[in-house]
């Protein structure tokens, strides 16, 4: 609880001092601050997701009104929250009806292109009615009245933004909701002012802790940091998400096993949950070897990213890895389409250090990574949102002691190695294939490499980015295009008898690419996009990272 009052405490102190301070676009006074990797990182949040939280009081003869577009990305949704960081009561962007002359991009087989593409949402402070809600409304206490904000006059509430389309910020394109107080006796709407964005400088914290590394002591197994093969927890309540956690371990499981039966009694949720999503997670444990793989079936989700033309659907809409320490930050995330998957459509996730980081754990070999930070334990997360009717494999069908069980072939299986060469000589699954996806942003796939590594065919390489166009002016709003290939050592048939992937000039996927603040991931072209309007004149810095490559760096003349 420690954990959940400073993450209260920052967002309250962020949301009082951080108005005006820096470039972010202007927004309703409302919004608070932005819970991620480069932000506000607690109540472990996922990196492919944006989360804006307000804290507004709602007084007697009133409700609050959001008016927005629905964004260009996988998903949107509102949700209401207890002051335990539990949810109350929520919509998802499907449930929300468009505005008359509009249309809701997210309902399956819709336009996601429409130009006409407003929404109005209320949040009212009582209780949801036994007879239904009423459309387009959010509570502040659920039907039952054992999750309320309704007597200190609403609470916090927060909107999503998931995955938005390549080329679109990370609003998804459409800004975010203008906030106004209703009168629900006359209807005269109150709209808050404008400020400024109360975004603050990305200081690489983030980025520093997934980077960070335990050194490889080979020491022997006390079987006290988890589980081997790890087990995978349905996320109940915050006292067995987290503070019984330390005891489900080889040593002292049987204890846990009696707590967690008496703590899954307690309320439920915490760490301002998604209601659209259900979790497991597992404790990963460097003492049980310094590389962990992860091996499943991958659920089907729809393809968003590029722009599709119209809403498709699939097992589920969203799934997602994150690696976290327990102070509930996330070091990085991978989620569904950023998985390579084989013919069989199987994934394989690895989890270690980065300095433990097999030379083989990389898309080119069919192989996703994630780092596991600075400490010996590390909590995994797996999210699963809105499940198919049909898709009976979902964590959402699980109770806590049936996970395994009911996700079957999708329940990740892990192993241990000793060391990252173990891993290594399983070679290079060349016929995996790493689906085309872009946008995403953060330290997903595990951050910068640092320093020079070697590929995954024992290669050494580092790469090269450019830029079109290298020049333009202050003032103008300009579109970049970027492009990162291997600048490789080795090269024409010496490579190619080694068997080299990553050859001279193959493109870099999933590179971050950072640039005057602002920063994209490259996709299986190696290309990624930045579009801003130059307030300064000058040279700017442009730079690409990638796991296991050297950083490199290119640069864009502004002039008057």
């Amino acid at each position: 609880m420690a954990v959940l009052s400073l993450a209260l405490a920052t967002i309250g102190w962020l949301g009082a001092v951080a108005p005006g301070a820096h470039a972010e676009p202007n927004r309703s006074c409302g919004w608070m601050v932005r819970l991620s990797g480069d932000q506000v990182n607690a109540a472990y949040p996922d990196d492919a997701a944006k989360y804006w939280v307000s804290r507004l009081p709602i007084p007697p003869g009133f409700h609050l009104e959001l008016k927005g577009r629905y964004p260009y990305a996988r998903y949107l949704s509102f949700i209401t929250y207890t002051g335990q960081t539990q949810a109350i009561d929520g919509l998802a962007d499907f449930e929300i009806a468009p505005d008359a002359g509009s249309s809701n991009p997210f309902v399956r087989g819709a336009d996601r292109t429409a130009a006409q593409r407003s929404y109005t949402v209320k949040i009212v402070n009582d209780r949801i009615p036994a007879s239904g809600r009423a459309q387009n409304t959010v509570y502040t206490e659920n039907a039952d009245g054992s999750k309320s904000s309704k007597p200190q006059g609403g609470g916090v509430f927060i909107v999503r933004v998931y995955v938005p389309d390549r080329g679109r910020d990370i609003t998804g394109g459409v800004g975010l909701p203008d906030i106004s107080y209703v009168n629900d006796a006359t209807g005269a709407p109150s709209p808050l002012p404008t400020c400024a964005g109360t975004d603050v400088p990305d200081l690489g914290q983030t980025q520093g802790l997934a980077d960070a590394s335990v050194p490889s002591l080979g020491l022997p197994d006390t079987k006290a940091g988890g589980r081997n093969p790890p087990v995978w927890r349905k996320f109940t309540n915050v006292v067995t998400g987290q503070g019984l956690t330390p005891l489900d371990n080889d040593l002292t499981g049987s204890l846990y096993d009696a707590l967690a039966a008496l703590a899954n009694n307690a309320p439920s949720g915490g760490f301002f949950e998604n209601i659209h999503n259900n979790y497991v997670y597992t404790v990963v444990n460097q003492g049980s070897g310094d590389v962990i793989a992860f091996r499943a079936k991958a659920p089907t989700a729809p393809l968003t990213e590029n722009g599709a033309a119209t809403m498709d659907s699939g097992q589920l809409r969203y799934w997602s890895f994150c690696t976290n320490t327990p102070a509930t930050n996330f070091l990085a995330c991978l989620y569904d389409h950023q998985l390579p998957t084989d013919g069989q459509g199987r994934y394989t996730l690895v989890i270690s250090s980065a300095a433990n980081r097999p030379s083989n754990a990389i898309g080119a070999c069919g192989v996703g990574w994630l780092p596991a930070g600075p400490l010996p334990g590390t909590p995994v997360i797996l999210r699963h949102m809105l499940p198919a009717a049909d898709f009976a494999q979902a964590i959402q069908r699980a109770a806590f002691g049936t996970e395994e069980a009911t996700l079957g072939a999708y329940y990740p299986r892990g192993t241990y190695y000793k060391t990252a060469a173990e891993f290594a000589r399983l070679g290079c699954a060349v016929s995996a294939s790493a689906r085309d996806v872009g946008g995403g942003g953060g330290s997903g796939g595990g951050g910068s490499g640092g320093g020079q590594r070697r590929d995954g065919c024992g290669q050494s390489s580092r790469m090269s980015i450019t830029v079109r166009p290298r020049r333009t002016v202050v003032g103008r709003r300009t579109s970049f295009r970027f492009v990162v290939t291997i600048r490789d050592r080795r090269s024409g048939r010496r490579a190619r008898r080694r068997g080299a992937r990553a050859r001279r000039g193959a493109p870099v996927r999933g590179a971050v690419v950072r640039f005057a603040g602002h920063r994209a991931r490259t996709d299986r072209r190696g290309a990624a996009r930045i579009a801003l309007t130059p307030r300064r004149p000058g040279r700017r810095r442009a730079s690409a990272s990638a796991p296991g490559l050297r950083p490199a760096r290119a640069s864009v003349r502004i002039g008057r």
